[in-house]
């Protein structure tokens, strides 16, 4: 099955993992641009590298980065004891820490949610 773009994978196809995790796999690896905070190392935008099609685009993007789920059990990451169900509430969860620490929130909030602690106020 062809995607109907040069040098994209197929849809359908699976990604064997998220090419743009630091050593420990904790994180992107940014290609460069501007994010939220505006700062040279945030990326401008955040793809997630568990679909292989929105992999291949980060690579195609100027100041892109890529996610995946593996980071949630990657060393070095917080733990999680927060209930998420199925894949996509993975992905979603270590793209919403993404988000959060392109915002600026601080680690220590984020590995408290992460723990299931809930936010006070």
């Amino acid at each position: 099955m062809d995607s109907g773009a040069e040098g994209l994978p197929a849809r359908g196809a699976r990604s064997a993992g998220c090419p743009d995790t630091d050593a420990r796999g904790a994180g992107p690896r940014a290609r460069g641009g501007r994010g939220v905070r505006g700062g040279a190392s945030t990326p401008a935008v955040r793809l997630c590298a568990d679909d292989p099609l929105l992999a291949a685009l980060a690579t195609e993007i100027a100041g892109a980065a890529t996610f995946s789920a593996a980071e949630l059990a990657a060393p070095g990451f917080p733990p999680v004891r927060r209930d998420v169900v199925g894949a996509s509430g993975q992905r979603a969860l270590a793209g919403a820490v993404h988000a959060a620490r392109a915002l600026g929130m601080p680690e220590a909030e984020i590995a408290a949610f992460l723990a299931g602690a809930e936010r006070a106020g």
